[in-house]
């Protein structure tokens, strides 16, 4: 006696199918909120250290200021006004030499970088709040 193969279930099939898009989906969607939050974790990691050099930078510039005499230049133009306008292109050469233009770069990249950051961390955090999950719904 030969067996005959059965036919397949198709209402039986039908429903694995249903469960296996459902799980594909549902892996898909657990990816992509793993990667949501590790750009947001990453774009808040980049924020407080561009925070960092943003205070160290100020902290820098002070210290570089007063050991380079910008700020005895500076109080010459609001203490001897007349003086200072008299020899303006001589004051002006000094307070320009005297700039802590180096300490003043690190400040200012850190905060171009902390507000770039800033952006981009409230950008994917926006994309994580409107983002839906269909195989969820």
């Amino acid at each position: 006696m030969e067996m005959q193969p059965q036919a397949p279930n198709n209402g039986q099939q039908h429903g694995h199918e249903k469960d296996l898009g459902k799980k594909i989906l549902l892996r898909i969607e657990r990816r992509e909120r793993r990667i949501m939050t590790t750009k947001a974790t990453a774009f808040a990691m980049l924020l407080a250290a561009s925070v960092f050099i943003s205070i160290y930078g100020v902290f820098d510039v002070v210290n570089d200021a007063s050991h380079s005499g910008f700020f005895a230049f500076a109080s010459l133009f609001f203490s001897d006004f007349s003086m200072a306008m008299a020899n303006f292109s001589d004051f002006a050469l000094s307070m320009v030499e005297s700039f802590p233009i180096l300490a003043m770069i690190l400040f200012l990249s850190g905060v171009l970088f902390a507000c770039w950051s800033l952006s981009r961390l409230l950008e994917e955090k926006e994309l994580m709040h409107h983002h839906t999950f269909s195989a969820l719904q």
